[in-house]
């Protein structure tokens, strides 16, 4: 059994605070280091017997065996759909009642005869589930903080692992995950979502069918309102664990909707790669504001006991790339922006009732050609708008050398 260190609990230092930076939070990307991490930027050496995952494929399955990590907000919704697609072996949750109710729900379905075996006997009773020898992939859905070492532990056990968005939100974590992959020879997968709706296939095929000819620029994000119910109206266990994130690190936390997407469209990590990047933020007002002013916020809420937010409520980053390209990445959670079927969250009056203007969302994206062929020019009269901008309903003949832009409405979900 291998040993894994609980997750970095730490009170930033005035030094720390200064050199917090931002954190994109993927694999395969550049990130920052975390306020108690002075990691560097350079990739470290591969060490003998490491070398590169991608397009490495998985090993054939008859019946692909499945542990689940992780039973609240966004765990306790996949579980059915690993139920029906994988035979469940074993689900693991710090709350005993979660687990429960992940077994009953995936025994009700009828796919599997034999009851996934629980684990909710603390906090390390994950190590006990990615020991187990009748599991080949291990999904983790967890609070930031317990990604990395989940991740890591199933890995040193022979299991691949897929993980929820930000696979860490430290660079060396990063790294220390990749060479794992690469020396454990396991897969170590970064669940984005976004990249497999079908808007965001449809460009990427158009991509690949060189309809926009070379790309130069791709930007996107994810903007929208967060504070109620998920920063502070308990949509999470532990309720406050996202949150004060914000109170740890100035950082673009979770960014990689956007992203993703732009990323496989001008194949990062399959010919090009992320080289630098410079981010700046504004000041961190909203989330004390509507602490302040939200009367949902009572006085034994325990927002009151975070220490003060410092990460800025709007990040704009820009990386560029090792062939010379550039992508723009945006990140606001804290804003009262309008999302599509969302109500505004509702506040008495003050500024924290009003909207952004110009306010993009987690799926606009935004690419840049050159002197291709024939580029598709959405008319006006088939394009919609929305709080997220413009979605185009068709595409007809156009000139070439010309810029597409895309964005279209996604669900509001959280991972």
């Amino acid at each position: 059994m291998i040993a894994v260190a609980a997750p970095h609990r730490y009170v930033p230092s005035r030094r720390d605070l200064l050199r917090s930076g931002i954190s994109l939070g993927a694999a395969t990307s550049v990130g920052g280091a975390g306020a108690a991490h002075a990691s560097t930027a350079w990739e470290p050496p591969r060490a003998q017997g490491e070398r590169g995952m991608v397009n490495v494929p998985f090993e054939g399955f008859e019946n692909v065996r499945v542990g689940l990590i992780g039973l609240g907000n966004r765990g306790g919704s996949q579980d059915v759909r690993w139920g029906a697609v994988s035979t469940v072996t074993a689900v693991c949750d710090i709350r005993p009642e979660r687990v429960s109710r992940t077994i009953a729900r995936i025994m009700q379905q009828g796919f599997q005869d034999v009851e996934p075996v629980g684990y909710s006997a603390g906090e390390q009773d994950f190590l006990k589930l990615v020991q187990r020898d009748d599991i080949d992939l291990i999904y983790v859905a967890t609070p930031w903080e317990w990604h990395y070492p989940q991740a890591r532990a199933a890995m040193e056990h022979g299991k691949h692992v897929a993980v929820e968005l930000p696979i860490s939100p430290h660079l060396d974590e990063i790294w220390s995950l990749v060479r794992t992959s690469e020396r454990t020879r396991k897969h170590c997968m970064l669940l984005e979502n976004v990249n497999y709706f079908r808007p965001e296939l449809q460009m990427f095929n158009m991509v690949q069918a060189g309809l926009f000819g070379e790309l130069q620029h791709g930007s996107g994000g994810y903007v929208h309102d967060l504070r109620w119910p998920y920063l502070f109206g308990g949509a999470y266990h532990p309720e406050h664990w996202r949150r004060r994130w914000q109170t740890r690190m100035n950082a673009l936390h979770y960014p990689m909707h956007g992203l993703g997407p732009v990323s496989a469209a001008m194949g990062i990590n399959r010919g090009d790669r992320f080289d630098e990047l410079v981010a700046v933020a504004s000041l961190p007002k909203a989330l004390a504001l509507f602490r302040e002013e939200d009367p949902r916020v009572t006085p034994d809420h325990s927002s009151w006991q975070d220490r003060p937010y410092i990460s800025g409520d709007r990040h704009t980053c820009f990386v560029t790339t090792a062939r010379g390209r550039f992508i723009r990445v945006e990140h606001d959670v804290n804003s009262p922006t309008r999302t599509p079927g969302r109500p505004r969250s509702p506040a008495p009056g003050g500024r924290s009732s009003s909207t952004t203007p110009g306010s993009t969302s987690n799926r606009s994206a935004t690419t840049t050609t050159r002197g291709g062929p024939a580029t598709p020019t959405p008319p006006s009269a088939s394009s919609t708008t929305t709080g997220y901008g413009r979605c185009w309903k068709g595409w007809p003949t156009s000139t070439a050398g010309t810029a597409a832009a895309i964005s279209c409405p996604s669900s509001a979900s959280s991972s």
